[in-house]
């Protein structure tokens, strides 16, 4: 039986005209996991709520300006010039502070870290950075191989005071075919350069995943000879290649990620490197125009959200946004202590929202999008659409971003739901627009083996993502859940400082009842402030440690959602 259902208020109950597009979704029919595409460049900086609650997993260490720079942790420079009296291997001769702060905030807050060995953006384009780092009155690169392998084993093995980060994934410098070198040098030059780096750092740790360079756009786009010179050079001088790692910019088709993501692919192919991963390591609508007029509007939102989707369904094995925090951001500061998005962040979090909760791709179609080489650049039709699921099958998840086509509504049609029929769903719909800054509305429906659901209200630009689920989900396919009311919550000691606890009791005689549990802070206002508690957990009284060092002092409000019960809310008071 197929149920046909009218989305809460984005519905129109009047006949489609030709702006209606179709779109259909199989969820018997898995197509693989979502790839890690939720990460970003720099930060968090001052946006630390916005990337937890936006659900970013990796952090690149780029364009810090500073920390994370060889030149700063180092002293391998000495009055901008190589120093003649460095060594390597001292302890005493490096500085690791800084790094060390930043590196501290990822792994404290459970980012991963993609290192970046290297130099920030050489915004003075002055000595030393202009030229290699060669070793000190020659062109060989032993010093500089030393000094990133005692990166590696400071972060990942402790040596030096260090850490044991377990940092995977180390890329060489990044945009050496542009303006990091001196125009003078030869591409032949970084070509050494990486050759002598990675296989002393694969010497010391043949588990580490090593590759560059971070291409700039243009080597990608146009001048396409540096990038299989490149290739063909770590072949020829068995130099290890673990990833290629390149840029886009200033392709305001969506799907230009896609296209030239099979074009690096091609060439990996092509050269025997099939294994070796294919990683976009910068990528934004546009690049050194703040006042590019889509930047920072709905339609930055709809770029972000089709781009995701296109890289999806493309050879990519992994992508960085440019970047997370300051400039081109997709998060402000929140000072206050709530997540702050700008609308690209928005876009973002559509995807990473779906790709961290429901990691397994199934079968849609009806997206539309141009892929000739000659339209990437340009702004052209493009609306997409990508489905998943749940591993346990208990939710599923729909994604539709409209940046730019003559639709207003959707019939979307989906077929082999994993709900049992007799079930109560709940659909979820978290909705991108110019009125509607990621707003979130619930509506309910007797379930079915299929669905039609009807979208109005969706002119470009636009991203609606819904997940649908039972609404009485639990990890086991149990009895519905005990009454609402039995359910309780409180803290105490209230008011406090700097910490309370939280407890709240899940009704039932069974541990084999899990109930999903969500614990979230407002302010006043209705403002998410941070989320305390996301987890499956039995039925019994559950206690947590709630630290509010980091928070303003004044009035809170903390909910408990539970599937399938009323939300509850109690008060806060953060003294301080």
């Amino acid at each position: 039986m197929r149920i046909f259902f009218i989305l809460f208020y984005f519905i129109s109950l009047f006949a489609f005209a030709q702006s209606n597009k179709t779109f259909s979704v199989d969820y018997a029919t898995t197509l693989g996991d979502i790839k890690p595409l939720s990460n970003v460049t720099a930060g968090p900086g001052n946006a630390l709520a916005a990337y937890k609650d936006a659900r970013v997993k990796m952090i690149r260490t780029n364009d810090y300006y500073g920390p994370c720079d060889f030149p700063t942790y180092s002293n391998f420079f000495f009055n901008n010039a190589i120093n003649p009296n460095f060594d390597p291997t001292n302890p005493d001769h490096y500085n690791w502070q800084s790094t060390d702060d930043i590196l501290a905030v990822h792994h404290d807050n459970g980012f991963e870290t993609f290192f970046r060995l290297g130099i920030s953006f050489n915004l003075s384009e002055k000595s030393p950075y202009w030229d290699p780092p060669y070793d000190y009155g020659d062109t060989t690169y032993h010093t500089i191989s030393e000094v990133f392998k005692r990166t590696v084993m400071h972060y990942n093995d402790g040596w030096d005071n260090g850490f044991h980060y377990d940092i995977r994934y180390w890329n060489i410098w990044t945009e050496p075919d542009g303006g990091f070198w001196n125009t003078s040098v030869s591409d032949t030059t970084y070509y050494r350069f990486y050759e002598a780096v990675t296989k002393t750092m694969k010497a010391y740790d043949a588990s580490l995943k090593v590759g560059g360079p971070g291409l700039l756009s243009g080597s990608v786009i146009h001048g396409r000879t540096w990038i299989p010179n490149f290739i063909d050079y770590c072949k020829t001088h068995d130099a290890p290649l673990d990833f290629l790692s390149w840029h886009l910019y200033n392709q305001h088709n969506p799907y230009a990620i896609n296209v030239y993501g099979a074009y690096i692919q091609s060439l990996l192919d092509d050269a025997g490197y099939s294994e070796a991963e294919n990683i976009v390591t910068e990528t934004n609508i546009s690049l050194g125009n703040p006042d590019f007029p889509d930047i920072n509007t709905p339609k930055h939102a709809a770029w972000f959200a089709s781009m995701l989707i296109s890289a999806q369904n493309s050879p990519i094995d992994r992508l960085f946004m440019y970047r997370g925090d300051q400039f081109l951001n997709l998060f402000a500061d929140d000072s206050a202590g709530y997540p702050v998005y700008k609308w690209s962040g928005f876009g973002f979090k559509s995807f990473a929202l779906l790709a961290d909760e429901a990691p397994v791709q199934v079968a849609a179609t009806g997206s539309e999008f141009v892929d000739a080489e000659g339209t990437l650049d340009k702004d052209t039709t493009n609306i997409m659409i990508l489905a998943s699921k749940t591993a346990d099958d208990n939710a599923c998840y729909v994604l539709i971003s409209n940046y730019n086509s003559v639709y207003d509504s959707y019939a979307l049609s989906i077929d082999n739901l994993p709900f049992p029929p007799s079930e109560t769903l709940l659909i979820t719909q978290y909705q991108t627009d110019a009125a509607h800054p990621f707003t979130e509305t619930t509506s309910e429906i007797k379930g079915g083996p299929s669905l039609n659901l009807n979208i109005a209200e969706q002119q470009a630009p636009s991203v609606v993502l819904l997940k649908i689920e039972k609404k009485n989900a639990t990890a086991l396919d149990t009895p519905s859940l005990p009454t609402p009311r039995s359910f309780q919550l409180g803290n105490y000691p209230n008011p406090f400082n700097p910490s309370t606890t939280i407890a709240y009791t899940l009704p039932g005689s069974t541990s084999s009842v899990l109930f999903h549990v969500q614990i979230d802070l407002y302010d006043t206002n209705g403002r998410l402030v941070r989320h305390i508690e996301n987890s499956r957990q039995p039925a019994g009284t559950h206690r947590l440690k709630f630290d509010a060092s980091g928070l303003p002092g004044g009035v809170y409000l903390y909910r408990l959602r539970v599937n399938g019960a009323p939300r509850l809310s109690r008060k806060m008071v953060v003294i301080k």
